[in-house]
């Protein structure tokens, strides 16, 4: 496998586990903190990062 490969596969390992991880975080009323523009850090609650999440198409 090379390294181009090895990417993929691992975006798309990140990709379902945050299909599941965020719906869930939602359900329990909990926040992800994550990086802003600038690299600093910013906490969004589960709900409201589920809804951005579904506006992208890629993950209807």
């Amino acid at each position: 496998m090379n390294s181009k490969e090895l990417s993929v596969k691992f975006i798309e390992g990140i990709d379902k586990a945050l299909k599941e991880l965020v719906p869930k975080k939602a359900v329990l009323g909990q926040s992800f903190v994550i990086a802003d523009a600038k690299g600093g850090m910013k906490t969004i609650p589960a709900k409201q990062l589920l809804k951005k999440i579904q506006s992208k198409k890629k993950w209807h």
